[in-house]
């Protein structure tokens, strides 16, 4: 593996301190000399990480103020939202991560929606086979999500919005870090392959309103499930 670039650590370390909140909103990052001294870097470096964050709607050079911190809220930015839900090494945001397992279910429930409306044949073969992995995968989670994932996709492409199909890899990119957690509601018992299966056959039979409600269903214990495991994880007496 390649060493990353000076630009890519400087540039990854300050939108981790501007996502902590190491430097404030309305504050001015260290100039440019400062940084370099810091990072032992040159200035070229520098300059390249801060078009980067510039990028990421993390900070606003100012004519001779300097570069001022921006609200990562307002970034539409996926690596910022995946710093925000892991802020640093082994460490989870609890009410960001509820609060991207509340936007991914409205996702999935639009988008089953949509799919059982607008899918083809051929999609509709495609989930029937991929449902056949799914009741086959044994008792291995890695089978199994990877296939549920496959069947995502194809069903992503049935709503026949591409911006659908988007949020996915939006989704699978902000999630990279905490992979393990979610295979917990991955893991392949008897009522989650029955859910498949009548999640399939909602969209094979044009059923939107099921499809959404089974989706609904899906994410109401799942991540209830990711959420009680966050909690135990930190000790964290429920609510």
């Amino acid at each position: 593996m390649s060493k990353p670039r000076k630009s890519d650590t400087i540039a990854s370390t300050l939108l981790a301190r501007i996502v902590r909140g190491e430097h404030a909103v309305g504050s001015v990052l260290p100039n440019e000399a400062e940084l370099g001294e810091e990072f032992g870097a040159n200035r070229s470096a520098v300059r390249e990480a801060i078009k980067r964050l510039e990028v990421h709607g993390l900070v606003q050079p100012i004519r001779k103020k300097g570069t001022l911190v921006c609200d990562p809220v307002n970034s539409l930015s996926a690596e910022v939202l995946r710093a925000m839900v892991c802020p640093s090494p082994g460490a989870l945001d609890k009410q960001m991560l509820a609060n991207l397992l509340e936007i991914r279910a409205l996702i999935d429930i639009a988008m089953c929606g949509f799919a059982a409306e607008r899918r083809t044949d051929a999609q509709a073969a495609e989930l029937e086979r991929l449902l056949s992995q799914v009741e086959e995968a044994g008792y291995s989670p890695r089978d199994f999500s990877d296939t549920i994932e496959a069947m995502g996709s194809v069903v992503a492409r049935a709503s026949q919005n591409r911006v659908f199909e988007m949020l996915l890899s939006w989704h699978r990119y902000i999630c990279r870090d905490f992979e393990d957690l979610l295979m917990l509601a991955r893991v392949p018992t008897p009522a989650r392959r029955m859910g498949a299966r009548m999640l399939v056959e909602a969209i094979r039979e044009r059923n939107p309103e099921t499809a959404r409600r089974l989706m609904s269903e899906h994410h109401r214990l799942a991540n209830a499930a990711i959420l009680e495991a966050v909690r135990s994880m930190t000790g964290e007496e429920k609510p």
